[in-house]
């Protein structure tokens, strides 16, 4: 659709093109960025319902981007995509909740909108559903769910769960101790995350030369079974 005719049917009150106006506003290259702009276009479909529209305002109003910074107009509108569904707008909403931003500090209230988006496959949610469950913070710590949700985090690439499995692996919290799988969950861990690195090394060093080719190889093989994943998720 021609952006003139976006226009035409965002200013006959149409929520999609509304949304559709302040995403062109706001991306800036089929017609000249304008952030004022593409937060009034957002504002306008948001108000109608719209949850991409919600999330986008929300972000508007958490950056400052098109209008003035407001934390609690952020969680407002975070709030409103999050009840509609939107796994994004309800890890952040959990985040909101966690950092106290535009709302009071209630980690409880934070895990259970981070439980939400964890369901729906969202891996930042997913990482910190195992925080709080191996910490024991804002839940009851439970090693072995932790486990689960930084699997399910680290089957997409996640180097924060490929760190934390790892060293899962090292203590056997939550899951049966194997130093094979630690080095392999580090080692792809390693190349995002310092404190993998740091560990990884001290493992290596450990191992004789046969049980470091043993570990090496699983490292591949932990690699590609995560690409296929991840591959396997696009597709769908």
């Amino acid at each position: 659709m021609s952006e003139a005719n976006i226009r035409r049917l965002s200013e006959q009150g149409d929520s999609s093109s509304q949304f559709a106006l302040g995403f062109l506003y706001f991306d800036g290259k089929s017609i000249p960025r304008d952030l004022s702009q593409a937060a009034y276009w957002f504002k306008k479909a948001a108000e109608q319902g719209h949850a991409r529209a919600q999330y986008n305002l929300a972000t508007c109003y958490g950056t400052g981007q098109g209008v003035a910074k407001d934390p609690s107009q952020a969680f407002y509108w975070y709030m409103k995509a999050a009840e509609q569904g939107s796994y994004s707008a309800q890890y952040n909403v959990g985040a909101s909740y966690n950092e106290g931003f535009g709302v009071g500090k209630d980690r409880a209230k934070a895990i259970w909108w981070f439980r939400k988006s964890a369901e729906q496959g969202y891996a930042d949610a997913q990482f910190n559903l195992g925080q709080g469950y191996y910490h024991g913070d804002g839940i009851s710590v439970d090693y072995v769910q932790a486990v689960s949700w930084w699997r399910k985090a680290a089957d997409q690439g996640d180097a924060g769960a490929l760190y934390h499995l790892g060293f899962c692996y090292l203590k056997g919290h939550g899951t049966a101790k194997d130093e094979i799988e630690a080095y392999a969950h580090l080692n792809l861990a390693s190349v995002h995350n310092e404190k993998a690195r740091l560990t990884l090394q001290v493992l290596h060093d450990h191992f004789s030369p046969s049980v470091r080719l043993r570990a090496q190889q699983r490292t591949r093989q932990l690699r590609r079974e995560i690409d296929a994943m991840i591959k396997a998720k696009k597709v769908r």
